[in-house]
């Protein structure tokens, strides 16, 4: 579904040239849940954004749906991302001024469909969120646990194909953290493809993947304990 080949991100400034990216060579299928962890200032962010057609790499390619979209413009990217892909952040990015429903239906706005559609694509992702009861409240009537549903509902009512999520428990306690996690969990048991950065070994463990960001590098881990010890080097590769 996705493949970075050899994949560089630098950024550039008068004085100082910083390489967040080198070299990345990686593929994700399609169904996967993929974690991406590591230290911050690492280039996870750099990373999720190229992932999300929101950032263009420095060089190598980045395969989309099996398209080489490195240099496609704008506007053929907007067309991608409004089509495929949906985000969920850790500050929830919602509206203050609109309601719930407003909001999520928000996503479907440019999708050509009609009131009556999406009236009712709205209130079903809503109901299979737990949070259509409260779908004439502002965001600022809610709990965190509740934004993040919203925020959840706004990214999946268009049905992508790839879900990204930045930091999505990093604003909840541990019990709402836990049913993100698990509606995440469920939401990939039904086919749609995501990558989740987090900075949490539990949260993580919810990944069928999870890969390491460090230096520029990526390393793919297969348990606990080398992530722990990935972590242990990260004062000295990042500070």
């Amino acid at each position: 579904m996705l493949k970075f080949d050899k994949i560089s991100k630098v950024y550039r400034t008068e004085d100082i040239e910083t390489t967040a990216l080198n070299e990345i060579s990686l593929e994700i299928k399609e169904g996967e849940f993929v974690a991406i962890m590591g230290p911050s200032g690492c280039g996870k962010s750099s990373i999720l954004n190229i992932f999300g057609l929101l950032g263009n790499p420095s060089s190598g390619k980045y395969y989309f749906l099996d398209h080489e979209v490195s240099s496609y413009s704008e506007k053929q990217l907007a067309n991608i991302r409004k089509s495929n892909i949906g985000y969920i952040f850790q500050e929830f990015n919602l509206i203050d001024e609109l309601t719930v429903y407003e909001n999520v239906e928000l996503a479907l706005l440019y999708q050509n469909k009609s009131k009556n559609q999406r009236q009712e694509l709205v209130k079903k992702i809503l109901e299979d969120v737990g949070i259509l009861h409260r779908m004439n409240h502002y965001p600022k009537q809610l709990s965190g646990g509740q934004q993040q549903r919203v925020a959840i509902a706004r990214a999946l009512v268009a049905k992508p194909k790839l879900i990204l999520a930045d930091e999505p428990t990093g604003n909840l306690d541990s019990e709402m953290g836990q049913e993100v996690m698990d509606m995440l969990k469920a939401l990939n048991k039904s086919g749609t493809t995501l990558i989740m950065v987090t900075h949490s070994d539990y949260h993580a463990s919810y990944a069928n993947r999870i890969l390491y960001l460090l230096d520029g590098k990526m390393q793919e881990y297969g348990s606990q304990n080398e992530i722990v010890q990935a972590r242990k080097n990260e004062v000295e590769v990042c500070s």
